[in-house]
This record gives structure tokens, sequence and C-alpha cells, in this order.
């Protein structure tokens, strides 16, 4: 036989059932091959990017939170540009833009915290007693797991 159905060993298990035609015409050496393949295309894998956590930002309509953030990132930037103006560094507006958005999400997250999802039919938000109790039963289970491990 001179003509073949070419796939790749990985798509073997998709080619089920493949017949050879003949032609009309008894004189040819070639013959009419006809497949049954179950093609599923599939997508590229693409990286994903880093998510970083929700910033609490409800805090800064209370004006202490807005202005000791507004305090901390003015040092911190200050302290980004003073570093950058002494090393001469010529960088990349990427960069720059990279550094800042890390030193305000580094302070922002350091005095906001971040948001904590609360379900609200378990129980009351404001039940302290409850909350209380299962925070130390986290604690006590990780340090369970963690005992476990050594």
């Amino acid at each position: 036989m001179l003509d073949y159905i070419i796939t790749r060993q990985r798509d073997m298990k998709e080619v089920h059932i493949t017949r050879a035609m003949r032609d009309t015409c008894c004189w040819s050496d070639h013959r009419l091959l006809r497949s049954v393949v179950d093609l599923t295309p599939h997508c590229p894998r693409r990286h994903k990017a880093v998510r970083r956590k929700k910033l609490d930002v409800n805090k800064l309509k209370q004006d202490e939170y807005r202005v000791e953030l507004q305090k901390t990132l003015q040092a911190q930037l200050g302290q980004a540009e003073a570093q950058s103006a002494i090393n001469n560094n010529h960088t990349t507006v990427d960069e720059e833009w990279t550094r800042i958005t890390d030193i305000t999400y580094k302070a922002a997250a350091d005095i906001l915290g971040f948001v904590t999802r609360t379900h609200q039919d378990w129980f009351d938000n404001l039940d302290y007693e409850a909350n209380g109790l299962l925070q130390t039963m986290h604690t006590t289970h990780l340090a369970h797991i963690n005992d476990k491990q050594n």
C-alpha cells in the first residue's frame, strides 16, 4: 500500500477507523483512505499571572488610616528615589513602574491589611466569642499538622 495516514504517536488513540477504498480504475496503485478521527483542539497553556491578595480599602474611609498610609508612602518612595539617585541607575519606565507598584502595595498591605471573607450564613460577624474560638481551633490545628511533620 502506498498511501498512509500520518499521525503523531500521542494522537493514535484518536484515530478510530481507517479504511482503504479502491478506485474505479483498477490500473492504479493508489487507494483512497478514509479515516474516522476524533479531533479535540487543545488551547495553548499560558502562564498565570501572580495574583495579589485584595487589600482592605474600606479602611481608607477612616482618616487615621489614610493619613498613616500617606506618611508611609511619602517616606518609602522618598527613600527609593534617594537610593536610585545615589546609585545613578538608568532604569527603564517598566522597571520604575514595577518598583513603585511594589512599594505602594507593600505599604498598603502593612497599614490596611487584607480583606477577610465572611460567610453571612454561619453566624453573626460581631460574635467575638465565636471568632475567638474559631481562631484558637485554627491555630491548634496548624500546630498539630506542623508537629506531625517533625
